[in-house]
Formats: structure tokens, sequence, C-alpha cells
């Protein structure tokens, strides 16, 4: 069993391509549930032969949905993450250029400003939500770590969870590179893909040193497992 913990804007839709090249239809189940309890109701909920057949998941979730899955091996795990600077801004730009985003009416009708946008509590994905998906639900559910706190058990967590179950964590960075390593790994036949989800957006450059800096309030545990990622994909040293 492989699971693919899909971190909104790292580049995981543009990977759904290659999914679709080197495992069929039947083999692949994609959720979107977030928390760990809404995505194991809805594995749990599947027919016995539907979950049998499948060898991969992958999609907006949360860390440990191997859970659902009876297995004699460890489940592999990998995702993708990306400066957290970075990511806050083309979060920002994607939802405003669509209107299915469910974030769109209220940023529209708010006129939210980028920095806005940030403190606002809209969605956890904007406070640490790398982090926040290789932790725990109940840690990061807790009332003390509510939205805008950076407080070091979660990262703790997910590093934990990183080297516990080897989880390879991919560069969005450094895209092909780490395509390549995932497709000796997995045997991936065929890592032809096409782009995805991708428009154009202000870089860190074009904004204030205001605004990034309200951005890395925010994200400051996501810094500092960019930086524990980067570091170990650089060195291309296993994570344990």
């Amino acid at each position: 069993m492989i699971f693919f913990i899909h971190i909104p804007k790292t580049a995981g839709s543009t990977l759904s391509s290659i999914f679709s090249k080197n495992y069929s239809p039947k083999e692949t189940y994609h959720t979107s549930n977030g928390l760990l309890s809404n995505v194991l109701k809805e594995i749990n909920g599947l027919p016995v032969n539907r979950k049998n057949n499948i060898k991969l998941v992958w999609g907006h979730m949360q860390f440990g949905i191997h859970s659902a899955f009876p297995y004699e091996m460890k489940p592999q795990y990998f995702t993708f993450i990306r400066n957290p600077v970075d990511r806050i801004i083309s979060h920002y730009y994607y939802v405003q250029r669509n209107p299915d985003h469910y974030l769109y009416k209220k940023v529209q009708r708010e006129k939210m400003k980028l920095e806005d946008y940030v403190t606002s509590g809209i969605s956890s994905e904007l406070n640490n939500g790398q982090t926040r998906l290789l932790s725990s639900e109940k840690l990061v559910t807790s009332s003390v770590n509510k939205y805008g706190s950076n407080r070091d058990e979660i990262l703790q967590e997910a590093l934990k969870n990183i080297e516990q179950f080897q989880i390879f964590i991919g560069i969005q960075e450094y895209f092909n590179k780490s395509v390549s390593r995932l497709s000796k790994i997995y045997n991936w036949h065929d890592t032809e893909y096409e782009v995805k989800n991708v428009g154009e957006y202000k870089s860190s450059l074009q904004l204030s040193k205001e605004t990034i800096s309200v951005i890395e309030e925010y994200n400051q545990l996501d810094i500092k497992l960019y930086n524990y990622s980067l570091k170990i994909f650089q060195d291309n040293k296993p994570i344990s």
C-alpha cells in the first residue's frame, strides 16, 4: 500500500497524470476529506472488493490513513512540500482565480488582501498547513493549537511520523529530481506528466517585507519542516 499526502499547492495535481500511467483506476483511490477521521470513515465505507484492489491512496488527507487497511508490511508514504512563503502566495492567487474553490466567495466578499488572507483564520491550510497534514489529528485540532499558534509539539509529531514511517519527502522546487527518485522506489514505468493547476502569481520578490513577515509568522513550523526536508533531499540521505 502506498499513500500520497497531497499538500495543497505543492504540485500534487501534476503527479496525478503520472499515477494514471502507472496504476489502473481500480488500483487508485482519491480523497480530499482532510482530517484523518473523515478519510477513515470514507475508506471504511467502501465495498470490500473495491478496498481490496487499492494499491495507491492519494489526496488532501492527513497522515494515518494506513490504519484503514490490513497490512503485513510497513505502509509506504510520500508527499511533496514547498517553500512555505511561496506556497501561501500561490494558494492565495489560486483561490482568487477559481470561483469553484471553497474559499473563493469569502475572499471576494471581504476583498481580502494577501495579509488579510493569512491572518483571517479562513483555513488551517494557511497556518503551518504542511506540518499539520503530517502530524496527528488529535494535536492539530486541540484547543491549544488554535489558528495562529506555532507550538513545537505539532512539528515534533510530524518529524516522528516522517522518521518512523520513512516518509519520502519530495521538494516541489526539485520536482523532476523528486519524481526520478520516486520512480525508482515504486518502479514507475512512465513518468511523463502534464502540468496542472499552475497559474501566474506574484513571487515573494514582488511583495513587501511586511507581507512576507506575516506569512512567516503564521508558518514558523512549516519553515523548519521545509529546511529539515530540503537538507535531507539535497544530501540524498534516507530519512532514518
